[in-house]
């Protein structure tokens, strides 16, 4: 395929950036890092950076988000700009086992990941990765499995999501803020144009100081707006992974909106917590899974549900 300037190729899709997704489409860095708060467009951005990246030859695309259907999300941007584009692309759509677009003409593909899949993330050479709500992934998914993949391709990755305290997301906002390879990029939800006004003054109104700071200001906190506060200080050093033989139960605080759900894993023999993570604003189904999943990678475990919670 003929390389397209984003000016041509956006007129052509009919889509018009704001002016943040301009400063951003401007930069031509491999590691790329945008903390943004919600309904920014860091999604739609993405999509199109991922459309993008499959209009060339030979291409090889992840998008990597909490599970199957959250990486959907940004998927389904790539699949509607696709169609605008040339329907003829669309051939190659499948959604089972996971949405994939294959594009047969010139040899480029793109894929939607689950970072609670670890095993699913090894073995490709890609020429763009992106990780999606990247703050709540564990933090050595990039480390461990994405950064390999790119390595022999010299491929790209860009991390997007608004903040959830100093971890390893804030981490590398620093590392490509000050890398002569990366940028990174810092949106409130209010520099969207389309944001509503009387929408983020509601939210500053209704919500608890930290929690709008966090989704709506995008800011690194030093404690993520949470229920449960300093949790690595209680539990330890570190997470461990799941022991053949081991015993574990699993407790878990269901919430939908307003709250989080947590979820907190215990190795019976030790007592101690091997597992540990709490989430919001997510459907029940998404969450069914989310929650499944760390079930079942930590030897099929009991799950105990805290039943005041429980409609």
């Amino acid at each position: 395929m003929a390389k397209i300037s984003d000016k041509r190729l956006c007129e052509v899709l009919e889509w018009t950036p704001h002016e943040g997704q301009k400063l951003v489409l401007q930069s031509n860095k491999r590691d790329v890092t945008i903390a943004a708060g919600v309904r920014w467009g860091k999604s739609q951005l993405a999509g199109y950076f991922a459309f993008k990246q499959l209009l060339a030859d030979n291409q090889k695309i992840w998008v990597v988000s909490l599970s199957y259907d959250m990486a959907k999300k940004i998927f389904d941007y790539v699949i509607d700009f696709a169609g605008r584009y040339d329907k003829r692309m669309l051939k190659g759509l499948q959604n089972r086992p996971f949405p994939r677009l294959e594009v047969k003409e010139w040899n480029s593909w793109i894929e939607c990941k689950s970072a609670d899949n670890e095993s699913s993330l090894m073995g490709e050479e890609l020429d763009l990765a992106i990780l999606d709500e990247a703050s709540r992934m564990k933090p050595d998914i990039y480390n461990r499995f994405i950064a390999a993949r790119l390595s022999s391709r010299r491929g790209k990755s860009i991390a997007i999501s608004t903040p959830f305290g100093r971890n390893w997301f804030h981490q590398r906002y620093l590392q490509t803020k000050e890398a002569e390879d990366g940028v990174s990029f810092h949106f409130t939800s209010r520099e969207n144009p389309h944001f509503p006004a009387e929408e983020w003054d509601r939210a500053a109104r209704k919500l608890p100081r930290d929690i709008f700071q966090q989704e709506y200001e995008a800011t690194f906190l030093a404690d993520a707006a949470a229920v449960f506060r300093k949790v690595r200080e209680c539990v330890g050093e570190s997470y461990e992974e799941p022991k053949f033989g081991h015993r574990y139960s699993m407790g878990l605080d269901l919430a939908k909106f307003g709250d989080f759900t947590v979820i907190t894993i215990v190795d019976k023999s030790t007592h101690k917590v091997v597992f540990w993570d709490r989430f919001t604003g997510i459907p029940y189904t998404l969450q069914k899974e989310r929650i499944i999943n760390a079930a079942k990678k930590y030897n099929n475990c009991p799950i105990t549900i805290d039943a005041m919670n429980v409609g």
